[in-house]
């Protein structure tokens, strides 16, 4: 299973994959960092995320997580209008798992 979080800790899960990123001005940009967590005995490969709103854009992210492992997942707002209320985006995660052979 794969778990978002929204610091390095790993101590505030982001439960909800459509969330708020604030507001933003026109012409201006910001970036948010996100930790994935693979919580299952299994590798993870082919990792694609995807945003549900035009200015977000995924600026770095893992390909492949190995069982119980983390990586950083960086997203950045490209403002193109001010906007006076938070825009909510939605983040949908795919990807491939590949189970592991039971230890012996």
């Amino acid at each position: 299973m794969i778990r978002l979080y929204s610091n390095k800790e790993l101590t505030v899960e982001v439960l909800d994959k459509e969330f708020d990123l604030g507001v933003n001005i026109a012409g201006e940009t910001k970036q948010y960092t996100f930790w994935i967590k693979n919580d299952a005995n299994s590798n993870i490969r082919d990792l694609q995320f995807l945003i549900s709103h035009p200015e977000v854009f995924i600026v770095e992210a893992p390909k492949e997580l190995f069982a119980y492992d983390n990586d950083k997942l960086v997203l950045e707002w490209r403002a193109s209008v001010t906007v006076r209320e938070g825009i909510r985006v939605r983040l949908h995660i795919k990807a491939i798992e590949l189970c592991l052979p039971p230890k012996e």
